[in-house]
């Protein structure tokens, strides 16, 4: 089943520049989790000098020995060492939790937020981001009851709905996509989410 076609809201940090974007603009096309934050950057209209190039290639590997830098994997033993310093410490257990998931270590990241949410079981922002991981692991199940929690709490939640329909399209649900992506641009037609979901409903005739 190919999952890639599709943007899905969560959160991620990009190596080469630590900062948290909007992840609907690192991969255009994909379906990844984002949550709010206050910075958001667009890949696609970045300068095309060396510098920016390189931080678009990096964004889009595995980080590994050969392609991670010095002062990322120093960064990602300093958010280790600052949660095992303290594990209470959610902020702590957060910032460590992220650099996991940009390391691909899901399941390893998917532990930490969890424990986020035995301190705080109403984190929006990491139910945002079990999502993303759970979605990368293909359990789409888990990934939409995560969805599900967060509309529990925030019904009006754009994010959360247009990600619903985003699994549906996944698991390959292209009309219950359809319809509640254009439910969302029905009531909220001047929203960015609703644009997102004209785009993403012209690519289900396309796939």
């Amino acid at each position: 089943m190919k999952i890639k076609n599709f943007y899905i809201y969560g959160i991620i940090i990009i190596a080469s520049a630590f900062v948290t974007i909007y992840f609907v603009q690192k991969k255009p096309g994909n379906i990844q989790p984002v949550t709010k934050t206050s910075e958001q950057v667009d890949l696609n209209k970045m300068p095309k000098d060396s510098i920016h190039q390189k931080m678009m290639a990096e964004a889009n590997q595995t980080p590994g020995k050969n392609n991670v830098s010095p002062d990322y994997q120093r960064m990602l033993s300093e958010k280790k060492t600052a949660y095992e310093k303290n594990s209470n410490d959610t902020a702590a257990i957060r910032a460590y939790a992220d650099f996991l998931m940009e390391s691909h270590k899901l399941d390893e990241a998917i532990a930490l937020y969890d424990k986020i949410l035995k301190a705080n079981p109403k984190r929006t922002d990491i139910y945002f981001a079990l999502t993303f991981a759970h979605f990368n692991k293909k359990d789409f199940e888990k990934a939409e009851a995560l969805t599900k929690k967060v509309l529990s709490y925030d019904s009006k939640n754009l994010q959360a709905q247009y990600n619903i329909g985003a699994i549906e399209a996944a698991k390959g649900n292209k009309g219950k996509a359809r319809e509640i992506w254009q439910k969302l641009i029905t009531n909220h037609p001047n929203s960015s989410t609703s644009r997102l979901a004209e785009q993403q409903i012209l690519k289900l005739d396309t796939k």
